[in-house]
């Protein structure tokens, strides 16, 4: 895909080299979160993104599929020369994209959609200078406000099995879960007792948003109705948004 990227749009080309770049990757997901791409090729990325969490990994097979698929159709069709070959193949994979991006937005399911669009990021806890016995979890927490999360969920899971009922690790191990794209082991980590928890309503409104992503929307509708009957709860005003939602009526 490499020598296909030089006839790409400018910000395409950003894109395909940023799958192998840490920093320009970076930038690039700021970039797309931040603004609304005017071209249809970017606007395909953005909403393949979106959907996968921005897993740069899976953004990375669709292209070279693609790419591959491209390359086997025009191979068996065109005997021209090489540049000009890679230039069709790569008009042609920018259209690919462009389609099949789409058809793959529309085609979600709408529990998906709608998780997209009310999910809330978790920050994590800042970290400050603290005892040896902390060092663990501060490890932990660091690696997870940096989006390391599989790495950070191996720390909080080690903590957790010498502190079994600590309801702070168990949130961020379900958090952890649902980052990864893991909602069924979520949702196993939250079914924990948050009672008496500070991330009580957290937790609520998170397992709503969970059987929303997995279509279980009767689920989704009494955990939704069990918040927006406490007009007290951090999720009421978004809870009343999602129940509005067309699924819902």
């Amino acid at each position: 895909m490499e020598s296909k990227n030089k006839y790409l749009p400018p910000q395409m080309s950003e894109i395909v080299n940023s799958l192998e770049n840490e920093e320009l990757w970076s930038a690039v997901t700021i970039r797309l979160k931040q603004t609304e791409p005017e071209d249809d090729e970017v606007l395909g990325i953005k909403k393949f993104l979106e959907k996968n969490n921005f897993d740069r990994g899976r953004l990375k097979i669709f292209l070279e599929e693609a790419s591959m698929e491209i390359d086997a159709r025009k191979m068996k069709k065109e005997k021209k020369s090489s540049k000009s070959l890679w230039y069709k193949v790569a008009a042609a994979v920018v259209l690919l994209l462009a389609v099949s991006t789409y058809f793959l937005f529309e085609n979600t399911n709408q529990g998906e959609e709608l998780y997209a669009k009310y999910y809330e990021k978790e920050l994590g806890f800042p970290v400050t200078l603290s005892t040896d016995h902390d060092k663990k979890f501060n490890e932990s927490m660091n690696l997870f406000r940096n989006e390391e999360y599989e790495r950070s969920l191996s720390g909080f899971q080690e903590l957790l099995r010498t502190n079994s009922e600590n309801d702070t690790l168990r949130y961020f191990i379900g958090v952890c879960f649902m980052e990864m794209n893991e909602p069924k082991k979520a949702l196993k980590t939250f079914s924990f007792d948050f009672k008496n928890s500070l991330f009580k309503e957290k937790v609520e409104f998170r397992k709503a948003l969970i059987y929303l992503k997995i279509e279980e929307y009767d689920k989704v509708r009494q955990l939704l109705l069990d918040i927006v009957n406490n007009p007290d709860h951090a999720y009421f005003t978004v809870s009343n948004k999602i129940l509005k939602e067309p699924v819902f009526n």
